[in-house]
């Protein structure tokens, strides 16, 4: 009657418990210990499953398996704009690369510092990346977004509540993420690192005069917003959304003249930002990003203009 009056688990657990008691001993640990010899975690799942890049039919068949759910959830999760690459075994013709994890990316490995697993080297560095044949009969990509942010990002970030303090009424209220109403007038898109197996939307690449646009009020609210207390959200915003300008710039590969009239204004908020953040110690400040940022603005500008473009002398001579 006593079991019977139980659920099939705690008459499970009460006839163990008899057991134990009954017979006692080391040995009855062992007996009832489970067979974890075919047990794999997480790592040893993503080292089955990883893949250095993902087709559309890897993606799709990832949605069908457990194991390369979790390894393209790893894959998504890793900083796709510069990979680390073992060379220990060149001389065999074998090269083996993979994409960079976070403190790799904080740690400036493979950007500021070689890319190689073992070098730590930081000057005299150089880019490489596999040359595209370009067929000259092809169209040059060319944005069709007439508004700073799209459409597309703007419904996305607001259903996953991704406003930045700056795209809100109350910019400087002190509000948790989820509480953040959007202005979409005040919307600006986002920048987020280009990867291999991203398809381009030109839907999504603004185009040349909403980028001027999108630049003079980034700047607008430099301007207008200079007090320390604001500091923190202005710069980390600016900063941000300036990248994206530069990042439609170059998918579109605009001509001199129109990478000049983008570039130059940008320039002099680096040098000028740079300062106040050490001075102020603000925390979304990371100094080799910033003066990589720093730097790519120069030397676009520059090659930019030994093209013969016009430059305005009293704005270069600001900076």
């Amino acid at each position: 009657m006593k079991y019977q009056s139980m659920d099939a688990y705690s008459r499970h657990k009460q006839l163990i418990n008899n057991y134990c008691l009954y017979y006692k001993g080391s040995s009855l640990a062992e007996k009832f210990k489970r067979d974890d010899s075919k047990d794999k975690n997480d790592y040893d799942i993503i080292r089955e499953n990883h893949k250095f890049l993902w087709s559309a039919e890897d993606i799709s068949e990832a949605e069908k398996s457990w194991d390369k759910m979790i390894a393209k959830k790893y894959y998504d999760k890793l900083f796709k704009e510069y990979c680390i690459a073992d060379l220990s075994q060149y001389e065999k013709n074998r090269i083996a690369m993979r994409w960079r994890t976070e403190s790799e990316v904080k740690q400036g490995k493979g950007q500021f510092i070689c890319g190689e697993k073992r070098c730590e080297k930081g000057k005299g560095l150089e880019s490489w990346e596999p040359k595209k044949k370009r067929n000259y009969d092809e169209k040059l990509p060319e944005g069709s977004c007439s508004e700073m942010c799209p459409k597309e990002e703007v419904d996305f970030r607001i259903k996953n509540k991704l406003i930045h303090p700056m795209e809100t009424e109350t910019p400087f209220l002190q509000m948790r993420r989820n509480e953040r109403k959007a202005t979409i007038q005040k919307m600006v898109k986002e920048y987020s690192r280009p990867a291999a197996d991203k398809k381009l939307n030109l839907k999504n690449i603004r185009t040349f005069p909403t980028l001027m646009k999108t630049v003079e009020y980034l700047l607008s609210i430099y301007e207008n917003n200079r007090e320390d207390s604001q500091w923190a959200h202005v710069y980390s915003f600016i900063s941000d959304r300036f990248r994206s300008v530069r990042h439609d710039l170059i998918v579109q590969q605009l001509d001199p003249q129109k990478t000049v009239s983008l570039l130059q204004p940008m320039i002099p908020f680096y040098l000028e930002a740079k300062k106040k953040c050490e001075t102020l110690k603000t925390s979304a400040y990371n100094k080799k990003l910033h003066n990589s940022e720093l730097d790519e603005c120069f030397s676009r500008w520059i090659s930019a203009a030994k093209k013969g473009v016009d430059v305005d002398p009293e704005a270069s001579l600001s900076f």
